[in-house]
């Protein structure tokens, strides 16, 4: 009964192994005819009709079964190695655990095979099972990193940078932790050599919806003045925080509902006593001992408020029963819905600065205009529209609807008063043919104005024509670094959804590091569009994560949806960097995911090191007329 047993079993087995070759064989066959007519990599055709092979002579048990799956693997190899753009883990790993793992089953089915002897069978097992050794290592592989470049520099130590200072004081204070955006703390206890002590301390649960529609993300960045801490949940509920020990002190909700982009991502906080904006008379005519340190928050049903700091009460005297209504004069917000602040409110002194989100999908959206508030009383102080002469609005009038915005966040130079804006485009996005001259100068750009008065004093486009979304995201960086010639110049980095960064002079706006204009396409285009010939390309620093991209650097975790991914990058126009939008399926890489998105980059201040993350998503996209949109 055992023997009729274990044969019952070696032939489930290997018919099983049979549908299973056969099926693969069929898919690789079927779309690697279709990735041919492309005029793709004939491997997989050839691939599929080897497996088809292999599957009839495991059903027919012949003899030479088991070389002639090793001669398919070896011949697999091969090709990898020559296929893969580089020869690392992740670009081999799709290309051959699966017919690894085919050729292991294969040997370990060669007990059943026509004229193999004992020691034959012995041998086939042992193969099989050192290939699956070699599969486990593999798997157990991913979770190491793969992949990593380490270059030998010569390292500048500034220790009087890594410790509490007047000017670098312990605080986390603004969303970039300082001013200027560095995000550097100079914190010594927690170092490379204790860190993997880290336990736990506490445990706080903000209070944010989590059922539900449009709960929004967690995207908040707590702020830390002395021994409080400062949060907000997507719908703006702020709480202060004993951070010694995670108990809740206040907390204040403002009934913040929307119906799109739910986020916080930080609040503001001012110090009237510490602000030398002020004069001495205009600090003690504030004679209130309330709200002398403030909680700024601007909301996402498109709000502005301001707590008391300790008490968590709205201040008396500010806006209208404590709020400021963002939405007024900026056109259609259907109630935020497609209008609000997705940024923090960044301070300037006694005054704070607002930009907003706005779904820039039609003609009709509302405004771009950003504005400056007085914290004290909610007082409106200036409003930069460029489609108001001299790029000022005057109290009361409506501003130009879709004008390029501001998302992100702002930076304030308080040395030289300026404050930098990294504009979006104006709506909508993907086609611009009928783009303004002023969404042409303005759109994905800094733009420097006069923080106190809101007058521009310079703008640097680092994206022309945007058509593909590609809106500045994250906060510019102020650092000063030194130029070719030598000098110390006060920059400012900003980081792009292009995986580029651009290191511009602060002061006027002049590029620091090397960027030329470099030819890009414009074909195909969309009906009515005129591109840029040109776009600017920084050359002089590092180009991240926008490698052109080829049918050989498609990827999957096998063959079979790498196979997919290349038919649909041979089906699809890709021209490189900025291909042109058009009503044929087109690849957009880097996407308008990033690139470098919000997130920016980080500056150890003691070692003069930028760190900089991004993310790797290439989306494939299609313009439709009007008529087909219908449909959707």
């Amino acid at each position: 009964m055992s023997g009729s047993s274990g044969s019952c079993w070696r032939n489930l087995s290997r018919w099983l192994l049979v549908l299973i070759l056969l099926a693969g064989g069929l898919a690789l066959g079927y779309g690697g005819i279709k990735l041919l007519i492309l005029g793709g990599s004939g491997y997989y055709l050839l691939a599929g009709i080897a497996y088809l092979v292999l599957s009839i002579m495991v059903g027919l048990r012949k003899s030479y079964t088991a070389l002639f799956s090793l001669a398919v693997f070896v011949a697999t190899l091969i090709w990898a190695l020559t296929d893969a753009t580089e020869l690392t883990y992740w670009a081999l790993m799709p290309r051959l655990v699966i017919p690894a793992l085919f050729l292991m089953m294969t040997l370990w089915s060669g007990g059943g095979y026509q004229g193999v002897s004992a020691s034959g069978r012995r041998f086939y097992n042992f193969s099989g099972v050192v290939i699956f050794l070699a599969l486990l290592a593999t798997l157990i592989a991913s979770f190491y990193p793969h992949g990593q470049i380490r270059n030998q520099v010569n390292i500048s130590e500034n220790a009087d940078a890594a410790h509490e200072n007047a000017q670098n004081p312990s605080d986390w204070a603004f969303f970039g932790r300082n001013q200027r955006g560095t995000r550097f703390a100079p914190y010594t206890q927690i170092n490379p050599d204790n860190v993997h002590n880290l336990q736990v301390a506490w445990t706080f649960h903000t209070g944010r919806r989590t059922s539900g529609k449009a709960i929004g993300v967690d995207e908040n960045t707590p702020l830390q003045i002395g021994d409080k801490l400062y949060s907000c949940t997507p719908e703006n509920l702020v709480s202060a925080i004993d951070a010694d020990t995670g108990k809740l002190i206040w907390r204040f909700d403002p009934k913040a509902r929307t119906a799109e982009h739910v986020t916080c991502r930080g609040v503001g906080y001012y110090d009237m006593d510490k602000d030398d904006s002020l004069t001495y008379a205009e600090k003690a005519a504030y004679t209130q001992s309330v709200c002398r340190r403030r909680i700024v928050v601007s909301t996402v049903d498109a709000r502005l408020f301001t707590l008391d700091a300790d008490k968590g009460t709205l201040c008396p005297g500010f806006g209208d029963n404590g709020y400021v209504n963002l939405k007024a004069y900026m056109g259609p917000t259907e109630n935020s819905k497609r209008y609000h602040p997705t940024s923090l409110p960044v301070m300037m002194g006694h005054l704070t600065v607002v930009g907003g989100w706005v779904r820039d999908i039609v003609h009709g959206e509302p405004s771009g205009a950003v504005r400056a508030f007085d914290v004290r009383d909610g007082k409106l102080v200036w409003t930069w529209d460029i489609g108001k002469p001299e790029g000022l609005a005057k109290p009361g009038q409506n501003y130009t609807l879709e004008t390029p915005n501001v998302w992100t966040i702002p930076t304030y130079d308080k040395e030289l008063n300026l404050v930098y804006l990294p504009t979006g485009n104006g709506p909508p996005d993907y086609w611009g043919g009928d783009r303004n001259h002023i969404k042409e100068k303005f759109g994905a750009a800094v733009v420097a104005l006069e923080a106190s008065t809101g007058e521009l004093r310079w703008v640097r486009q680092l994206v022309h024509h945007d058509v593909w979304d590609y809106d500045l995201p994250s906060q510019p960086v102020l650092y000063d670094v030194t130029n070719d010639k030598g000098q110390k110049i006060p920059a400012l980095i900003q980081t792009t959804k292009t995986g580029q960064i651009f290191v511009i002079d602060r002061r006027n706006g002049e590029f620091v590091t090397k960027v030329v204009e470099s030819p890009v396409p414009t074909a195909p285009a969309a009906e009515g569009e005129h591109l840029s010939a040109t776009q600017p390309d920084s050359v002089g620093m590092p180009n991240i994560g926008n490698e052109p991209l080829t049918e050989r650097s498609m990827w999957g975790i096998t063959p079979f949806d790498q196979l997919y991914c290349r038919i649909l990058f041979k089906n699809s126009v890709y021209k490189g960097r900025f291909t042109p939008p058009s009503a044929q399926p087109y690849i957009e890489w880097p996407s308008l995911l990033g690139g470098m998105n919000w997130g920016g980059i980080s500056i150890d201040e003691s070692r003069n090191l930028m760190f900089v993350n991004d993310m790797r998503m290439a989306l494939r996209m299609q313009l439709v007329t009007r008529e087909e949109a219908k449909q959707y």
